[in-house]
């Protein structure tokens, strides 16, 4: 299946992530046909009380079977009864997003893997709101979409427009040195967080620990300082860090274990900071998440902590109040992202852009 576009056709490869749930890396425009059988087994299922008696439904599970991996095959209508529709699509799109990875060159196996990490694809849940800086400019969402996708981002030839020798794709303008965006980018997070904890009244400070000594007067371990956080109430210093997966050194792992870029990065930070927090007192938790918004695990457990006091002050569940948390900051990822890729695109470069006609 070919899914044609102004500028730019969207390949096979694209087509079947743009098909998968978010959970899974895709854009949630399911299949009718992959899932309809699904449909129809649990719509039965659930319908009627004999539902042994229906002349399609050894039909559909024949072909519901066929379509699943053998391990997730049922033997019998009875393995179907009272079974939920997700539960059967989940199954399903297990099958098709292992079958993308099979097919996938080495980056695109750590794209997909990162993108379909938990809270990955929070930013495609937000509702727009300009006048909470909740949204993305059309260009930025044009790039966006493209990236998570791995579709070609503009011509072959165009070239980094601040480093002028280097071929322009995604992984470059999120690591250009050149300009300012990936401080800015940095900071952007730090900052949207520092007010989440400023929110959970935290009295967070920020870029806490310079002048430490004449051989660390320039060194920050505390992106973010918070000093009665948790259950010993030590101060704790937070080090927010952007990995990128497709560096030629991580790469390799990143194409075979989701979240590996992340937890070198974590490990790098804390050799870094840890004995200079510790002659300070402080606690040191590296807050990492890659390129494509997958959070390492220091962070994801910061962030349930952090929900589990802003439930409470909003009278919300902590799972809404976590996935509030994952969106504001992926949103910010994403945006600071698109901006360093359109500012080194630059006038010359030609950016295809992406309407969908499937």
């Amino acid at each position: 299946m070919e899914c044609t576009a102004i500028d730019l056709s969207l390949n096979c490869s694209a087509w079947k992530q743009a098909t998968l749930s978010l959970s899974h890396g895709g854009l949630g425009l399911r299949s009718l046909f992959l899932h309809c059988f699904a449909a129809y087994i649990s719509s039965i299922s659930a319908t009627f009380p004999d539902h042994t008696n229906s002349p399609y439904l050894p039909e559909a599970i024949n072909i519901y079977n066929a379509l699943v991996s053998p391990n997730e095959a049922a033997s019998s209508t009875i393995d179907f009864i009272l079974t939920h529709r997700r539960i059967l699509s989940q199954k399903l799109e297990e099958k098709q997003f292992q079958s993308l990875l099979q097919c996938s060159t080495l980056a695109d196996r750590a794209r997909l893997l990162s993108v379909s990490s938990p809270h990955a694809s929070s930013w495609l849940r937000v509702t727009p709101s300009p006048a909470l800086d909740l949204h993305l400019t059309p260009s930025k969402s044009q790039f966006a979409i493209k990236w998570w996708l791995g579709i070609q981002l503009c011509e072959p030839g165009s070239v980094c427009a601040l480093c002028s020798t280097k071929a322009l794709e995604a992984h470059h303008a999120s690591t250009c040195k050149r300009g300012s965006d990936v401080i800015a980018r940095h900071n952007q997070l730090r900052d949207t967080l520092h007010q989440i904890f400023k929110k959970a009244l935290y009295n967070p400070k920020l870029e806490a620990g310079s002048g430490l000594g004449y051989d660390q007067k320039r060194t920050r371990p505390a992106d973010i300082l918070v000093n009665n956080w948790g259950i010993s109430g030590k101060p704790t210093a937070y080090d927010l860090s952007v990995s990128s997966l497709l560096k030629p050194e991580v790469v390799s792992e990143a194409g075979h274990t989701a979240g590996s870029a992340g937890f070198a990065t974590e490990q790098r930070k804390l050799q870094e900071n840890s004995s200079i927090c510790d002659e300070l007192g402080w606690s040191c938790i590296p807050l990492v998440v890659e390129s494509f918004g997958a959070w390492g695990q220091l962070a994801s457990n910061t962030f349930s902590n952090l929900a589990s006091c802003l439930s409470v002050q909003a009278n919300s569940t902590i799972s809404t109040t976590l996935d509030s948390i994952y969106s504001r900051l992926n949103l910010s990822l994403v945006h600071s992202n698109a901006r360093a890729f359109l500012t080194r695109a630059g006038p010359s470069a030609k950016v295809s852009e992406l309407y969908l006609v499937c």
